[in-house]
């Protein structure tokens, strides 16, 4: 007998024992392996059971543990590439309409599906803002490197350094301060909530610094 033959390897390649053990050797008799033989055979199942489930329960948790996380980063930057994006479409037409009273949800349509809470009521305000200032959006923009910091079940922050070229006025001057004027660095932290399986920014702060 060869004890590979009989052994049923896992499903999860990384698990899998490599070693003389699991390739096996003829199988040679009583008078070669004693009594022992008997018994050594069972426990030796019993332990590749054990690291084949450990192994693969480990990797398993990981990866969906990885692959949430990316989920999470994903909608972040979504998120923040969303209101850029409205930063920076001409300013004539949607200040029209919102001077008309079209409400901000159908001019900025694409952000409730990003941002939830009290921070979809203070980003629809400040694009709406920029727009009847008469501003034009940050033309450049960095979203760093985020990271997840936090994940507690439906609940997650995420924390990166951001930099953009700030608002300007018609004859490029900086914007208020107030309206993202002035291109500068933040270092920001936000909250997301998953909502529907759907991670959205709750809150979020964002202090400006001189470079990081």
């Amino acid at each position: 007998m060869i004890v590979q033959r009989w052994w049923r390897e896992p499903s999860c390649p990384a698990a899998r024992p490599r070693g003389p053990a699991v390739r096996g050797r003829p199988w040679r008799g009583r008078a070669a392996y004693g009594g022992a033989a008997r018994s050594l055979v069972p426990t030796f199942v019993l332990a590749l059971v054990a690291i084949s489930v450990a192994a693969c329960g480990g990797s398993g948790t990981s990866g969906r543990l990885a692959a949430e996380k990316r989920q999470i980063l994903q909608a972040w930057r979504t998120a923040e590439q969303t209101v850029y994006r409205y930063d920076r479409e001409p300013w004539p037409t949607i200040r029209q309409r919102l001077v008309a009273g079209t409400p901000i949800a159908e001019v900025f349509p694409a952000l409730p599906r990003y941002f939830t809470g009290p921070v979809l009521d203070t980003v629809e305000t400040a694009v709406a803002e920029i727009k009847l200032d008469r501003l034009n959006g940050a033309k450049i923009d960095r979203l760093g490197h985020p990271t997840v910091v936090s994940l507690d079940g439906n609940s997650a922050v995420v924390e990166s350094c951001i930099y953009d070229s700030g608002t300007t006025t018609s004859n490029g001057s900086p914007g208020p301060s107030a309206l993202d004027g002035g291109a500068g660095y933040g270092i920001g932290k936000w909250t997301l909530r998953r909502i529907d399986n759907s991670w959205k920014i709750y809150s979020g702060i964002t202090k400006k610094v001189s470079r990081c």
